[in-house]
């Protein structure tokens, strides 16, 4: 009998515990707060989506599903955040954003710009996300707003020039007229690792060079001049593709070390992978 009463003890606690954040352990949103922010959103070039909510309020309940489908889709390629307002180390980091009403969704660009009238101090400057309350909107908007890409294009032209690089070097040949939001998230993940290139499917004579008979196929250019394909077999997932990648880029910088105020300022430099920013600032 009392390992039941413990066992029941127990599973309120859990649920308790998940209540009060609304996203578990297992969960693709990212738990933020003031200790994290600055060096999480602040700290990349990528596209953030931030959620402000209180646990006990029910459009932020009703959210939850449509949210955690939207991290699930954006995974690898656009961060998606939440911070518990309800909690009392998060009121000032709340307040500095003026959540008035939860939710509250905030878009945090890829740009970091400097804080006025603070020396060494960055941020982001958000903007308010008004619109639909789903997965496939939310996804779609963030989505919109990622305009950083270190994707170089490779043609007949710049390819002697690409590589004589001496950085590792990979290439994705793509008969899309556009560059994949996935390798722009990953130009920005081995940013200063790897570079990443691209060659249109009319660059034929490119296509004929590295034996490239479908789209898309993606390679490593080695020293010696070979290339090392990404295996067909594999699925295109940007778990698999980081793993690919980092066989052959350069190795990640050290962790940065950082120290922060109480205001959360941090007096060095932050960078979430290969990402050089400056000094950071929690709020606006």
């Amino acid at each position: 009998m009392r390992t039941l009463v413990l066992l029941i003890i127990n599973l309120i606690i859990v649920a308790n515990v998940v209540e009060a954040s609304l996203y578990g352990p297992k969960s693709k949103v990212i738990q933020l707060d003031k200790g994290n922010f600055a060096e999480k959103v602040y700290g990349t070039e990528h596209v953030w989506v931030v959620e402000f909510f209180a646990p006990w309020c029910g459009h932020c309940k009703a959210l939850t599903p449509e949210y955690e489908k939207a991290a699930n889709n954006l995974e690898g390629i656009i961060r998606v955040g939440a911070v518990n307002c309800d909690d009392s180390k998060n009121k000032e980091l709340c307040g500095s954003f003026g959540i008035q009403g939860f939710p509250t969704i905030k878009i945090f660009p890829s740009k970091v710009t400097k804080v006025q009238k603070k020396k060494d101090a960055y941020h982001k400057v958000p903007e308010d996300y008004n619109g639909a309350r789903s997965a496939s909107s939310i996804a779609s908007y963030a989505l919109s707003k990622m305009t950083t890409t270190y994707v170089v294009p490779v043609s007949e032209e710049s390819y002697d020039s690409f590589v004589s690089q001496e950085m590792p070097k990979a290439i994705l040949f793509t008969n899309k007229p556009k560059t994949s939001d996935l390798f722009k998230a990953l130009s920005i993940d081995f940013r200063n690792r790897i570079v990443l290139g691209e060659v249109k499917h009319t660059s034929s004579s490119l296509a004929e060079k590295y034996k490239v008979t479908k789209y898309p196929t993606l390679i490593i250019i080695n020293k010696d001049g070979t290339s090392t394909p990404y295996p067909s077999d594999d699925k295109i997932s940007h778990q698999l593709l980081t793993t690919f990648l980092d066989q052959f880029a350069l190795p990640p910088p050290p962790p940065p070390s950082s120290s922060s105020s109480s205001s959360g300022t941090s007096s060095k430099k932050t960078q979430e992978s290969t990402t050089t920013t400056p000094p950071l600032a929690t709020g606006e």
